[in-house]
């Protein structure tokens, strides 16, 4: 199997839970250099175990780390899990959708799956709300803070000389912070969740196992599905096709913040 390089995450907090990533680099490290399978897995199991005891206190303070995710990723890969390191790798590259490891380390975990299907992009939506998709949330606000007081210098600019320059000037940046505005309206009003498929699972008519399956073959491990909401223990998702069913809670993970 394919070692992963993983990247060291800064926590910000107590001193002990920078020990524990401490710990878990190291342990990392070591299972990459061991030369027995056993050993390989020993160290990458106390990786990951110092690593989600992190990743589950800082959630709890409502905090996510992108690269705690990648390198809980980098874990479950490397212990051939792929589709709980898919599942990180996803949250991570929500987090963090420039971030070229991430990508890269995703794209290898995909590429092991077997009969997978992925939920389709946002299509003509995202080509023009481009900033919903392309920039995390961070990204968005701070990139509408620095676009805003550049649109209000601009229009300080065009009160002062109305020249044509100036009119262009405000124009583009206000058309700017615009986009950006409606991005994260759509973003907060209009959310997509994403599900990773955990295991090789049928899309049914109705929320229990006695209904028969809408899809012609189960949707395999690794496989990204739309979902919309959850009751009774069943995901109602939405197919590419626009046709709506169910999968067991336990048979899916929903990437969210």
């Amino acid at each position: 199997m394919t070692a992963m390089i993983v990247v060291f995450v800064a926590v910000s907090g107590p001193a002990d839970a920078k020990t524990e990533v401490d710990e878990a680099l190291a342990s990392y490290h070591k299972g990459i250099a061991a030369q027995t399978i056993g050993a390989r897995e020993q160290y990458f199991e106390k990786a990951l175990e110092l690593y989600l005891a992190n990743y589950n206190q800082m959630k709890r303070q409502g905090q996510v780390n992108g690269l705690l995710c990648y390198n809980i990723g980098n874990c479950y890969f490397n212990l051939g899990q792929n589709e709980e390191a898919i599942f990180y790798y996803q949250l991570g590259k929500k987090l963090l959708p420039g971030n070229t490891k991430i990508t890269a380390n995703l794209a290898e975990a995909l590429a092991k799956r077997k009969d997978a299907v992925d939920m389709e992009s946002g299509g003509l939506l995202e080509s023009v709300l481009f900033f919903h998709y392309k920039l995390s949330t961070a990204q968005q606000i701070k990139g509408l803070v620095g676009i805003s007081i550049l649109a209000a210098l601009s229009l300080v600019w065009l009160l002062i000389r109305p020249t044509m320059t100036a009119r262009y000037a405000a124009f583009i940046s206000g058309f700017a912070v615009s986009c950006l505005v409606v991005s994260l309206a759509v973003k907060y009003y209009m959310p997509t969740h994403m599900g990773v498929v955990m295991k090789t699972s049928d899309v049914r008519r109705g929320a229990g196992s006695g209904f028969a399956p809408i899809t012609g073959h189960p949707l395999g491990g690794g496989s990204s599905i739309e979902v919309i909401s959850m009751a009774d223990g069943w995901y109602t998702v939405k197919l590419n096709d626009g046709r709506q069913g169910f999968i067991k809670q336990e048979n899916l993970k929903v990437v969210a913040m």
